[in-house]
């Protein structure tokens, strides 16, 4: 249990911005006369600071008269790291939500704490973008939905020689007034190198029910932006290449990654189902097409069942069981 007298007494101590900096600038021991100098305070103030930070447990006093810090302020510091994060940028949290990730990686929230944040979506797109195209070994992604500009810099990327790994929801809809012009570039520019990406293992595909987090990862730099409290994205991201961050991103995306479900095992059933309906394969080729399908009731209500359209527009699932089956030979119409 919780010793609330503790933790207020904790927190009182470290509700000075004096007493706060002088734990700061103690990563190596100094004395009090140079602890005055480096925070613009007079000595008489800084000893009265260091001794109540001495009583609080907090610094010690070596041999050589010079103050450190205790084992117990490392951890207290370690542990405001993620609390001044927060803190720090509260206008952004009071909106967005980090409650569907596991706690152990938001405990961790302090090791974000060196990343830029972009609170313009022109301006995180641009990173996105920028990262994609510097990334020269993998890149890892976690996204509900991106851009078309997006989709062409990965596969770009593939074509240079990257290796990448992606998770996105398996319900994304295609919007039905882009959905002609668009896979008709992607069909004819992306999916010969997907396809070749795939056979040789440079990339791998797993779809998941929903996203909790959309996330970026080359082997040098990272991206990461929460969901609002409705569940949605609006794509206001942290960015960098810090050390910490980078790995606290890297956990985060095998933790998904574990979770996620491979499209072997997801097109399984619907392909059955399609080949067994042909008139509906036949109808996820004209939505393809940007036509209107003409279906009897119930097989419309089949391609939502399986989750391969949503109020007729085409989904993910939908795009990748439609395409493996093209690819496999398995069409009829």
């Amino acid at each position: 249990m919780l010793e609330s007298e503790d933790l207020c007494c904790l927190l009182f101590e470290l509700s000075s911005d004096d007493r706060l900096n002088i734990l700061r600038e103690l990563e190596k021991e100094a004395s009090v006369t140079a602890l005055a100098k480096l925070l613009d305070l007079t000595t008489q103030e800084t000893s009265r600071q260091v001794f109540r930070l001495k009583q609080a447990g907090l610094l010690l006093k070596n041999q050589k008269g010079l103050y450190l810090l205790t084992s117990y302020a490392k951890l207290v510091l370690k542990q405001l790291e993620g609390l001044n994060f927060v803190s720090r940028n509260r206008g952004y949290f009071r909106k967005h939500s980090l409650a569907q990730m596991p706690e152990d990686l938001v405990l961790r929230i302090g090791d974000i704490s060196e990343a830029t944040y972009l609170s313009n979506v022109s301006q995180a797109l641009y990173s996105v973008e920028r990262l994609i195209k510097e990334a020269k070994d993998y890149i890892w992604l976690i996204s509900d939905q991106n851009s078309f500009g997006v989709f062409c810099e990965l596969g770009k990327a593939l074509e240079r020689g990257t290796r990448n790994r992606a998770i996105q929801t398996k319900g994304f809809v295609y919007l039905p007034s882009i959905v002609r012009d668009y896979f008709q570039y992607y069909e004819e520019h992306i999916t010969p190198i997907e396809r070749r990406s795939w056979n040789t293992g440079a990339l791998e595909d797993r779809l998941a029910d929903q996203v909790d987090v959309f996330l970026l990862i080359s082997e040098k730099e990272a991206a990461v932006a929460f969901p609002l409290n409705s569940g949605k994205f609006d794509y206001l991201i942290f960015s960098g290449s810090e050390k910490r961050f980078h790995n606290w991103c890297s956990s985060v995306f095998e933790y998904y990654w574990s979770k996620a479900h491979s499209l072997e095992s997801l097109i399984k059933s619907p392909c059955e189902w399609l080949r067994d309906n042909t008139k509906a394969l036949t109808a996820l080729g004209r939505i393809l097409e940007g036509q209107e399908p003409t279906l009897k009731e119930d097989l419309t209500l089949g391609l939502e069942r399986m989750q391969l359209t949503r109020n007729g527009s085409l989904t993910r699932l939908g795009y990748y069981a439609y395409s493996h089956l093209r690819d496999s030979g398995s069409q009829k119409t």
